[in-house]
This record gives structure tokens, C-alpha cells and sequence, in this order.
């Protein structure tokens, strides 16, 4: 009975050392005891906090109207955002017709990176910023088949 009290305790004391120095070793060398490349996102206090109604690409524009092929990011679609040689599964989504007007606020992001820490900034634009390499992200209301736009977020792909 005394050697499995020993065992055990001899087990559970080299668990508690090997996980102090793990964690010893993660601080000494300036790294966070967070899992490798975890970072933690701040959205910007402009965007809505409400699930967006949609997020794609521009697949073509018409004046005030923009074609995006919308995007899925559920875990399975094998593509992730900042995966600059992975191609995004352009045929993910249906393409919805997205109405811009004269109330929409339109806004493109930039990002002020500290180490694992990201705080996401946006300024004001206009459809004139918008190219094809960006990921367009919208919250509106639906019309029939198409989607009335209140925000809009435009962000880069790829730089």
C-alpha cells in the first residue's frame, strides 16, 4: 500500500515541476504562456457588436450596386483569413446583390499590432477605395433578393 502512495506522489510531483518549468521556460525566454500563434482581436468601437449580414468578395460593381460571392469560415472551409498562399474558396456562398446609398457609412480597417495584442481601427471611405482584393463585410437589411447596406467594412486580403 505504501509503494502505490509513493508512486503517486512521485508522479504527481514530477507533473507539478515539468509544468513550473514549462511555464518558467515560456516567461524566461520574453513569449506569453498563450498557444502559439494565438492573438486577441479588439474590433473597432465604430463597427456594429450585431452578427454582420454577409461577408465576401466583389465579384463585380455597377455604380451603387456591388455583386459579392459570399464566403464561408466555418472551421471545415480550409481557408483563413491572413493565409496569404491559401486561395479562398471563391464558390463558398451564393452571390448576393448589395444596394449602397447616399446613409451607408462605408468604413476600410487597418490594424495597430502590439505583440499578441491587435486593436482594429477603421476610418471613413468611399466605394472608390474598393478593389478586388478585399473583404467586403455588411450589415444592412434584406429587400426581396437584395441587401440594403447601413455599414459597410472594407479589408485587405492580401498587401
Amino acid at each position: 500500500m505504501q509503494s502505490k502512495k509513493l508512486y503517486f506522489t512521485l508522479g504527481l510531483t514530477i507533473l507539478l515541476i515539468g509544468s513550473a518549468a514549462f511555464v518558467a521556460g515560456k516567461l524566461f525566454n520574453g513569449g506569453s504562456v498563450t498557444h502559439e500563434g494565438e492573438s486577441h482581436v479588439t474590433p473597432a468601437p465604430e463597427l456594429p457588436t450585431s452578427t454582420p449580414a454577409l461577408s465576401g468578395i466583389l465579384v463585380e460593381r455597377k455604380d451603387n450596386t456591388l455583386i459579392v460571392q459570399t464566403v464561408s469560415f466555418d472551421p471545415g472551409s480550409g481557408w483563413r483569413l491572413g493565409d496569404s498562399n491559401a486561395p479562398m474558396d471563391a464558390s463558398s456562398g451564393p452571390q448576393v446583390e448589395v444596394v449602397v446609398t447616399r446613409q451607408t457609412i462605408i468604413y476600410h480597417d487597418d490594424f495597430d499590432f502590439e505583440d499578441t495584442f491587435i486593436q482594429q481601427t477603421v476610418e471613413e471611405t468611399t466605394l472608390d477605395y474598393l478593389d478586388e482584393q478585399m473583404l467586403i463585410t455588411v450589415w444592412g437589411r434584406k429587400e426581396g433578393e437584395r441587401l440594403v447596406a447601413d455599414i459597410m467594412l472594407f479589408q485587405h486580403l492580401k498587401e
